[in-house]
């Protein structure tokens, strides 16, 4: 069963859609681009976003990792180093 996106409430500042997410550029806090956003699962504890750039990296949705999400921008911040 499917729900139409217009039957969906607005989600409210600071929560998302996940599918609303997918395909930003995730850029972390030295401008790096790490990748898209390709999909997310739950581990039990948080989301997990899987992002596809030079390589797949799995980012956890929690506060300490994502600093920002601008969805006019089409990018979500992280603090998160390249070589992580």
């Amino acid at each position: 069963m499917a729900v139409a996106r217009g039957a969906l409430p607005e989600p409210g500042a600071g929560h998302y859609y996940l599918a609303d997410l997918l395909g930003l550029a995730v850029v972390n806090g030295q401008g790096e681009a790490l990748g898209v956003v390709k999909k997310f699962f739950t581990n039990g504890a948080q989301e997990v976003m899987t992002v596809v750039g030079d390589r797949e990296r799995l980012l956890p949705w929690v506060p300490a990792v994502v600093k920002n999400v601008d969805l006019e921008k089409k990018q979500i911040d992280v603090e998160w180093g390249a070589d992580w």
